[in-house]
């Protein structure tokens, strides 16, 4: 059982905004991992200020977990100047196009609820808040409507209302 606060977290959208994308130019590699995009530096700073303040752990949700480890991806949140310390792991793929239970645009959607659910059953985790730019099924979720802000001050305090229990 784990017994803190988790963030289920996206990149796309997220952390990694729109205008991001138009930045391939300055792909950049970190400490040996090659990065196929930059990540809006004020969504991460967001985002480690929800980290101090909830104390929480970071779940990485994202299909970033499908081409980067765990060790890419904290050498990538400490370039970013977020705790690399807080990710703890990541979600298990499901693909629910393969078991024939979805298909098309709701295919990522759905497993990435899946995915959540999964992980939070595996661990019986009961605080804990996912954030993303699909509309995911879930109870505790902060949907990312504007992918050109990504997580910004509002979202922000939403998780952190959510992870602190005053929503």
């Amino acid at each position: 059982m784990i017994e803190t606060k988790i963030l289920f977290l996206d990149i796309d959208g997220v952390l990694a905004t729109d205008d991001c994308y138009n930045h391939k130019a300055f792909m950049t590699a970190i400490d040996g991992v090659q990065m196929p995009y930059i990540w809006n530096r004020s969504c991460c700073a967001a985002l480690d200020l929800i980290l101090n303040v909830t104390n929480c752990k970071i779940v990485l949700s994202s299909d970033w977990k499908i081409h980067y480890g765990l060790d890419e991806m904290k050498t990538i949140f400490e370039f970013y100047n977020i705790d690399h310390t807080s990710l703890i792991g990541f979600t298990n793929r499901i693909n629910l196009r393969y078991n024939n239970k979805m298909s098309g645009a709701q295919d990522l959607e759905g497993s990435r609820t899946e995915e959540i659910k999964d992980f939070i059953k595996r661990h019986k985790i009961s605080n804990w808040c996912a954030i993303d730019d699909l509309n995911l099924n879930l109870q505790n979720f902060v949907f990312i409507q504007d992918t050109s802000l990504g997580l910004n001050e509002e979202i922000m305090n939403k998780i952190i209302d959510k992870l602190n229990g005053k929503q």
